[in-house]
């Protein structure tokens, strides 16, 4: 049983799954702090009256930085702004729930050992879960 296995080890001990975590908490810590949101940048031509959009993500009081101009830019903008906004929220959670897992591993009392067993299994089926959900090998 290898201590990398995100399936067996426990979440201090489970490379694919911190390694994953560690990446997007350093990836959100280097980024301008949020809330970002969409902005749209458009307007109107003044030799043709025409209206144009150029959707962007604003953050920190920055310029917003332009995603595009076509029909996909703001869902695209939106869905950056979505993604950067609660990713931190998600890590969290994962995390609480593999301590869980860590929890029900170590808990419980040698002289019961159907619960140890019980615990084991619900601890094993929650890293499964959270390995076969992030793409993790397991």
């Amino acid at each position: 049983m290898s201590t990398n296995d995100p399936v067996t080890a426990g979440p201090a001990r489970t490379g694919a799954i911190s390694d994953l975590l560690d990446g997007l908490e350093a990836a959100a810590k280097k980024a301008t702090p949020g809330p970002w949101k969409v902005e749209n940048d458009g307007g109107q031509c003044s030799g043709t009256g025409e209206y144009w959009a150029e959707y962007g993500v604003a953050c920190g009081g920055k310029p917003p930085f332009v995603v595009g101009d076509d029909e996909e830019a703001e869902a695209d903008a939106a869905c950056i702004v979505a993604e950067h906004n609660t990713a931190p929220l998600l890590v969290a959670a994962i995390r609480a729930v593999l301590e869980l897992a860590d929890d029900w591993d170590s808990d419980g009392d040698a002289r019961y050992a159907h619960n140890r067993i019980a615990r084991s299994t619900a601890a094993r089926a929650v890293r499964e879960a959270v390995a076969s959900a992030l793409g993790a090998e397991s």
